[in-house]
């Protein structure tokens, strides 16, 4: 085999950046179970999943796989129950600073499945559900 056959048409070797089935279906798994991108990073690195290229898993790395595979992963997933509970909140005259303390607090995990939460964030999130459509108000 000469050394055209050996790479891709990207000049890499074959097989070297692809990940095994197993792999994509167990993220997909763990997707769907609800967990976030960075959760479901974080779990593969500490079972001691390999990567492509490095020792540690990334969000951006699970996003690509995740599209790759049609899923799709959405910008902001935040649970229902937790956008209730905001605008309940919101509704009894907290404001978005004690809101977001409140959550953190709480460690109620964030898009990002961390337990830190930011005024602006929360009033994004107030934003959205009472204006669904445009998402500000005119």
């Amino acid at each position: 085999m000469d050394q055209k056959e050996k790479v891709t048409k990207k000049g890499r070797k074959p097989g070297i950046y692809e990940l095994e089935q197993e792999i994509r279906d167990r993220i997909a798994g763990m997707h769907s179970e609800g967990m976030s991108l960075l959760e479901i990073a974080e779990k593969l690195t500490e079972d001691g999943v390999p990567t492509a290229r490095s020792a540690k898993w990334h969000e951006a790395t699970i996003k690509v796989i995740l599209n790759q595979m049609g899923l799709e992963t959405g910008r902001y997933k935040v649970p229902q129950d937790t956008k209730d509970k905001i605008l309940d909140l919101h509704k009894q005259g907290h404001s978005t600073y004690r809101i977001a303390l409140l959550l953190t607090e709480e460690g109620v995990p964030n898009s990002r499945g961390k337990p830190k939460w930011y005024p602006r964030t929360v009033g994004r999130i107030i934003n959205r559900l009472l204006n669904p459509i445009g998402g500000k108000k005119k």
